[in-house]
């Protein structure tokens, strides 16, 4: 009985403040006028506080899109864009004082038409704890999404047609996501994982795994490449060491 009720009340509450958006079937949000959290309805935006942030609706800019200057902050494009003019970045990820910013979450939305879709920014910018989920993220000059930092996980995004990478990142796990038409496909400096991906008909390299300076272990299963004679590129040297295991389709 009390689960019952406390059903009525949920429905209640979304009838009274807003529509229900749901997102990968793992959560979902409120939006209306009993949302909890920030609307986003013009760029660019700064975002200085840690919380929850929301697009309004699809958002057009001529310089940068959205900076996050904050730890702990969770952007939800709510299913909407944010598309540029082919230069800047659409989400920066900056932080306190150009260290980070640390544990902050994007998903759910199209970027499109900037110089990066998703980047790093400042000298000294070294993020960790960063999640991409549910992001198509193409047409960008430079790069999708290309960030230091490390502990980072990427996870159903789509990235296509950008022209030097389509992700690149040093660290975390990559996972059930899409790079097609793109300079390079997948970047990762490692440690990290690389798992149940799909990447074709990139330029020069469908997968990047690896670095030529450390040692870096990285698994690399279950995904899927073609279009090159090479489509998984490992990086070697000396001091490289590069643990790949599980079963890939593709040539190596």
């Amino acid at each position: 009985m009390k689960r019952k009720i406390c059903l009525v009340a949920l429905v209640l509450a979304i009838w009274s403040g807003g529509g229900a958006a749901w997102a990968d079937g793992d959560f979902y949000v409120v939006a209306g006028g009993g949302a909890v959290g920030t609307k986003i309805t013009s760029l660019p935006y700064t975002i200085v506080k840690p919380g929850f942030y929301f697009l309004g609706g699809d958002l057009t800019s001529s310089e940068q899109g959205i900076t996050i200057k904050a730890n702990n902050v969770t952007l939800d494009l709510m299913g909407f864009s944010l598309a540029g003019s082919d230069t800047w970045y659409g989400i920066g990820l900056q932080g306190p004082d150009n260290l980070g910013p640390d544990n902050v979450e994007i998903r759910n939305g199209t970027i499109r038409n900037f110089g990066v879709g998703v980047a790093g920014v400042g000298v000294a910018a070294n993020p960790k704890n960063q999640r991409l989920v549910n992001l198509r993220i193409n047409h960008c000059v430079e790069s999708g999404a290309n960030f230091s930092g490390k502990n980072h996980l990427v996870k159903n995004c789509t990235f296509s047609d950008n022209g030097v990478y389509g992700l690149k990142i040093s660290s975390g796990t990559i996972s059930g996501c899409v790079a097609c038409d793109n300079g390079l496909g997948i970047v990762l400096g490692g440690p990290g994982s690389v798992i149940d991906n799909i990447v074709y008909r990139n330029t020069t390299w469908n997968f990047f795994l690896g670095t030529d300076s450390v040692k870096t272990p990285i698994l690399v299963s279950g995904n899927s490449a073609d279009g090159l004679t090479v489509n998984y590129m490992i990086a070697t040297s000396s001091e490289g060491v590069l643990m790949v295991t599980g079963a890939n389709a593709g040539t190596p």
